[in-house]
């Protein structure tokens, strides 16, 4: 891909939105005792403000906010995730796997896709701000013992934007890399390096870069560089 891990020199379109995706809080468990907006529907439009999609929910507070306004899973993922996990291919489908709120399929993976890239959505303005970090829940979801260690081991796992300015995204509007500030540190490098086996976890300038980058979340981000720094 020509834009990939090269600093922006004026706006690049480099795919558009295939899913738009919004969900409400519902049971989760079979119990009734877990509750999770996890399941989404398709929508053809929604409103992003600050703190999310309109008319999208989270079961937890820690699962929304401003640091974690919206989800992006693209669907080269899941082709990679139903290759190592055939037999759950039913459920590794957008909107239905992983929570997300946006769906692609331009290029934009967690290879080359990096920390603090600004990209416009339709009306929206939205930067990366973090890796999605799984719980348990994607385990039970997919009737996988451990998934939630491959992800993080693999690191195919989506990530968050906040939101710069708030506008409208609707399906098939065009997604414009509008500036890269780090282009060498891609969500892939972010979470296999510190949460995998990446070489990065004892890669002192690295994770020293990491605690100081302005675009990243703080937790858990810093905080388990701060820890890896610690044990050097």
């Amino acid at each position: 891909l020509p834009w990939t891990n090269q600093p922006m020199s004026e706006t690049q379109v480099v795919g558009k939105v295939l899913g738009l995706y919004t969900g409400k809080v519902a049971p989760f468990s079979t119990d009734g005792k877990i509750r999770s907006a996890f399941f989404k529907s398709p929508v053809e439009e929604a409103y992003l403000t600050k703190t999310g999609l309109k008319g999208d929910q989270q079961g937890y507070h820690q699962h929304g906010g401003p640091e974690r306004a919206l989800n992006h899973f693209p669907q080269e993922a899941y082709d990679e995730l139903v290759q190592r996990f055939p037999e759950a291919t039913e459920t590794l489908k957008p909107g239905l796997g992983f929570g997300e709120n946006i769906s692609t399929r331009c290029g934009m993976t967690s290879r080359t896709v990096c920390i603090g890239d600004v990209y416009r959505m339709g009306e929206a303005l939205v930067q990366v701000c973090q890796p999605r970090y799984p719980c348990f829940k994607v385990n039970q979801r997919h009737g996988l013992k451990n998934f939630k260690e491959h992800i993080n081991d693999s690191g195919v796992s989506g990530w968050f934007y906040r939101v710069l300015e708030e506008g409208v995204i609707r399906v098939e509007d065009e997604i414009k890399l509008v500036r890269r500030p780090n282009p060498d540190v891609t969500i892939y490098r972010l979470q296999v390096g510190l949460y995998g086996a990446g070489e990065d976890r004892k890669n002192s300038e690295f994770l020293h870069r990491v605690i100081r980058m302005d675009e990243l979340s703080y937790r858990p981000w810093k905080d388990r560089a701060s820890d890896l720094m610690y044990k050097l």
